[in-house]
């Protein structure tokens, strides 16, 4: 690792810790907006070891999608904002660009085997097993080897 990428990264996990606030056993916000809480008859239930256990899970849910997925630490209104599904913009256009597909059935697989309702299938090096029910030979040719 760099100084550049440790820099990038302590600065990352600094506005992570400054974005989060524990409010509660069961309650922390994310940038100001309150989350977790538990509801009132569930929370007088529950012993601090499980309602700490549910804190820590609804935290690492928010970090996962508001920072490790994103790639930074992302308010609620940046994440409606987000159209990409990921936080890194040349994965997502390199994903984009080999997107070639056109409606919901792609062309040019080749059959390598079918063994009872399973179609073994193959396309640019790729080998995928499919259920036979999900998939439609081109007009003229039906689901065999080859």
């Amino acid at each position: 690792m760099t100084v550049h990428e440790l820099q990038l990264s302590r600065d990352s996990i600094i506005a992570v810790v400054q974005a989060v606030t524990i409010h509660a056993a069961d309650e922390f916000s994310w940038f100001g907006r309150r989350e977790g809480r538990l509801p009132t008859t569930i929370r007088q239930a529950l012993d601090p070891a499980t309602t700490r256990a549910h804190l820590i899970n609804q935290l690492q849910q928010r970090l996962y999608k508001s920072f490790y997925s994103a790639g930074y630490p992302a308010s609620e209104i940046e994440e409606e904002g987000l159209s990409d599904p990921g936080g890194n913009p040349a994965f997502v256009n390199s994903l984009s660009a080999a997107n070639h597909g056109k409606g919901n059935w792609l062309h040019g697989w080749t059959v390598r085997a079918v063994k009872h309702n399973n179609v073994y299938i193959q396309r640019a090096g790729l080998e995928l097993c499919a259920r036979r029910e999900y998939c439609r030979p081109t007009q003229g040719h039906s689901l065999q080897n080859g």
